[in-house]
């Protein structure tokens, strides 16, 4: 059989190639930049058993003064990119209903229910199991009325049957004794896992499929066009590409791929921010910590303290800013003892759908063309879990029942 061409090659394509390989499929990678240089890397190496509320929850419209006026460090956004943005807003908003984010969690958590067993099988392959700390993740709350605001949350967890406990101060100090002493409410996840650096996991996966044989092909892939019996991949290095089968996981530039071939898809870029900073002497955290009203992630990786921002909507492009990622610094360091910068900011994007469900399966009308972006947070945690769920589509031709809730077909019409 020929191979399959895969754009993208961060967690979501070496994963999915690890597990055509498994079937006896070629591939081959095609990316611009060295396996995981992307969201795969500046990601806060969360495996998350317990991410499946959808962004767009009913609770969104409470938050939505704050947002509309950039005062808040979880969301912002670009003004000059509002005109491009404002179609995938007003889907967003109008998704943001109780039946909506019911099913939105439900079938996420269908998929995660899956992802920490599917990292662990590919870490067993590479041999990068010395990665993963299975200490769960934990958010921590200010104050008495942001634990409480976050009592739905909590309900949903219940519901789902997503594993957690719920802490007071002192249980929290007992959790993280380096933690200071101003958070008063924590739920930790214990389901959930961490790796103390993503970039190197996901370049270990990477150097599996390269080892097991699959081809990289450095470039940017532009556009696709279909031509008799396939594709075209047209690149800004690699010349013009003919593929028979094609998966475009290329994250936040994946619309930008598919729309040369006349594929719409509704897809915003997500971007986040992310520093590392020196440890203080022995303090540590075991596991990465959600300031909530903080409105950043912060976890030990190998050699420092990465503090991640949350959303700022903007183009791909666009200049980067600096205001989430001052902001994040002064509350993490309320919260944590650490040193000065050991690497300059970085900034990437996750790419996000209006119904906060990733696009995974086969494109309605299009032989041969796959889909596997969108997934926003989750991207690092689902990446294995959906590579081995796609592969099987792909071998099988029948999509797994987990996958029916993000099928392409949903924005795409064949």
């Amino acid at each position: 059989m020929p191979p399959v061409h895969i754009v993208g090659a961060g967690i979501l394509g070496v994963s999915l190639a690890a597990h055509l390989i498994r079937r006896g499929r070629e591939v081959v990678l095609v990316d611009p930049a060295p396996p995981g240089s992307e969201a795969s890397f500046g990601n806060a190496g969360v495996i998350s058993r317990g991410s499946v509320m959808p962004p767009n929850a009913p609770e969104v419209w409470r938050s939505l003064p704050a947002y509309a006026f950039n005062r808040s460090a979880a969301v912002r956004y670009d003004i000059k990119s509002l005109p491009r943005l404002a179609p995938w807003l007003l889907r967003f908003l109008a998704g943001a209903t109780p039946g909506r984010a019911a099913a939105t969690a439900a079938a996420l958590n269908d998929l995660l229910a899956g992802a920490l067993g599917a990292h662990e099988e590919l870490m067993a392959l590479a041999r990068c199991g010395h990665r993963l700390r299975r200490t769960g993740y934990l958010q921590a709350f200010r104050t008495d009325a942001a634990f409480r605001r976050t009592a739905g949350e909590r309900a949903l967890l219940d519901r789902l049957g997503i594993a957690h406990t719920v802490h007071d101060a002192a249980g929290l100090r007992a959790l993280e004794p380096h933690l200071s002493a101003i958070f008063r409410h924590g739920v930790l996840v214990t389901g959930s896992a961490s790796v103390d650096d993503p970039g190197a996991v996901t370049r270990a996966y990477a150097d599996l499929v390269c080892d097991a044989g699959a081809g990289l092909v450095t470039a940017r892939v532009q556009g696709l066009s279909a031509r008799g019996g396939g594709y075209t991949l047209h690149t800004d290095r690699a010349g013009d590409i003919d593929a028979e089968e094609v998966v475009v996981a290329a994250g936040a530039w994946s619309g930008a791929v598919l729309a040369h071939l006349g594929v719409r898809v509704p897809l915003a870029a997500e971007r986040g921010y992310h520093r590392r900073y020196g440890f203080v002497g022995n303090q540590r955290l075991a596991r990465p910590v959600h300031d909530v009203e903080g409105c950043y992630v912060m976890t030990c990786m190998e050699g420092g303290v990465q503090v991640s921002t949350g959303i700022e909507l903007a183009a791909v492009d666009a200049p980067s800013t600096g205001r989430q990622l001052k902001a994040a610094e002064a509350a993490a360091r309320t919260a944590f003892a650490f040193d000065r910068p050991i690497a300059p900011p970085w900034r990437g994007a996750r790419p996000g759908l209006p119904d906060g469900r990733p696009m995974i399966g086969a494109v309605p009308g299009r032989p041969g063309l796959w889909c596997a972006f969108g997934h926003g947070h989750v991207g690092f945690t689902a990446g294995p879990v959906t590579g081995r769920l796609l592969a099987e589509a792909m071998a099988t031709g029948q999509t797994p029942p987990v996958l029916t809730p993000f099928a392409p077909g949903r924005y795409v019409r064949g």
